[in-house]
């Protein structure tokens, strides 16, 4: 894992804005989602990025499965939307999402040439606008999507959680990300929250003393 102090991998200011924490999953994603949501407390002042790979030819339900699990507001994310916090965003289906001062834009992938690696590009995003305000956390998934972007993350300072491979109904995607030697902890996604709270607790109690 990356050698980092909890006090400095969370450093969440709440006049900058909530501290964003985008989640990215593949295959199995939703028991992921469901399990991560159901332990988020309702008043972390954080804001939550659900980034999926979906159908493009489908409308998504992302947003209403993930309701399902958490008293949060969910909503499927909008052109121009600023992230508030103790909210649950979705990604649209067929869409890539750039972050800018803490506004999310949409891209539609049909205009995009290439792999549609949605999470590496948001993570990407996420970190050159949010720096170490951002959290990025790789959940199940096929593939290596979400690898590149902890790398990016990592360098702009932010922190990062991967799912125990264990835990993962396709285990690819957090190994990929472990493999790169840039993630902060390995959870089962149940367990994130708690830690993350646990950061953020001991960043503001640095910050106080």
């Amino acid at each position: 894992m990356a050698n980092t102090t909890l006090a400095s991998t969370l450093n969440i200011d709440p006049d900058q804005g909530p501290g964003i924490v985008a989640l990215g999953a593949s295959a199995g994603g939703q028991d992921a989602f469901a399990r991560f949501l159901a332990a988020v407390p309702v008043d972390t002042g954080l804001a939550f990025v659900l980034v999926q790979h979906l159908d493009p030819h489908q409308r998504s339900l992302l947003a209403e499965l993930a309701q399902r699990h958490t008293t949060l507001p969910v909503q499927e994310i909008e052109e121009g939307q600023r992230a508030a916090p103790n909210h649950v965003y979705t990604i649209p289906a067929n869409c890539n999402i750039d972050l800018l001062h803490g506004v999310f834009h949409l891209t539609p992938l049909d205009n995009l040439p290439g792999p549609r690696l949605v999470i590496d590009h948001f993570f990407q995003s996420l970190a050159q606008d949010q720096g170490e305000h951002a959290v990025g956390i790789v959940l199940s998934g096929s593939g290596s999507d979400g690898a590149q972007g902890v790398r990016i993350l990592k360098a702009e300072g932010s922190l990062t959680l991967a799912q125990t491979p264990a835990t993962a109904a396709h285990a690819s995607m957090p190994q990929s990300a472990i493999a790169t030697g840039c993630i902060d902890q390995i959870l089962p996604p149940e367990q994130m929250p708690a830690y993350l709270l646990r950061c953020l607790h001991l960043f503001k109690h640095t910050v106080q003393t």
